[in-house]
């Protein structure tokens, strides 16, 4: 990344400019953060591109809702997010349960020491139902939104910490908290470590060929903490 001071309303500022990427399938040059999207769909076999648009710098617009945000969410976004019937989801590390994805992949992070994109959940929800499916007559218990749950929880070691100045029980889910040292994941093939779940899938596949999902990034961070 590069960039140069430019001259704006009067004030000196920074810009960030990005260097390219080449696409090793079509050789076309791309912002770093429109190289996934661009691989699978532009430039892939699969069709979803026609719910978005690819801007500059890395920016996508979702052609429903008009929201520019980076390309790297743009996929999620329209698959799980907008007009979709958002689900509760527990958390991977602890049995409490959120209302919805940001606050699950908050909660990781700030108690748990683990930290999440929502890049990393596209390999393990199930398909999102459009709001509008819902007919209107539909009472509020019925349309009550589903759950999602894990297979099997992660627990982290049990460490003492303080929380708004009182000591929680050392059983409390604020508790089990993994060193900082543990925040990442390891190819199974080369080793390569990335800090991001959906980093490490990806290169699976681009330079492995092989297709995994985060269960069994979890799944093998728990047998790793188990030796």
């Amino acid at each position: 990344r590069i960039g140069k001071v430019v001259l704006t309303n009067g004030k000196l500022s920074l810009k960030k400019k990005f260097k390219k990427v080449e696409c090793m399938k079509c050789n076309r040059g791309l912002h770093p953060l429109d190289v996934n999207i661009h691989k699978k769909y532009h430039c892939g076999k699969e069709k979803e591109k026609h719910k978005w648009i690819l801007g500059n710098n890395g920016k996508a617009r979702c052609l429903k809702c008009k929201r520019l945000m980076n390309s790297t969410s743009i996929e999620f976004h329209v698959k799980f997010l907008c007009g979709k019937i958002v689900p509760s989801m527990q958390c991977f590390y602890c049995p409490k349960i959120w209302s919805d994805f940001k606050s699950t992949i908050m909660h990781m992070g700030k108690a748990h020491n683990k930290s999440h994109y929502y890049e990393d959940l596209m390999s393990i929800l199930p398909e999102a139902k459009d709001i509008a499916s819902v007919p209107r007559s539909t009472s509020q218990a019925s349309s009550k939104p589903e759950v999602i749950k894990h297979p099997f929880i992660y627990q982290p070691p049990i460490k003492k910490r303080r929380v708004s100045g009182k000591r929680k029980p050392l059983n409390s889910p604020d508790c089990l908290r993994f060193p900082t040292g543990e925040d990442f994941y390891a190819c199974f093939y080369c080793g390569k470590r990335y800090k991001a779940g959906f980093k490490t899938l990806e290169h699976m596949l681009d330079i492995h060929n092989k297709q995994h999902h985060l269960y069994d990034l979890l799944q093998s961070k728990m047998q790793g903490s188990s030796k």
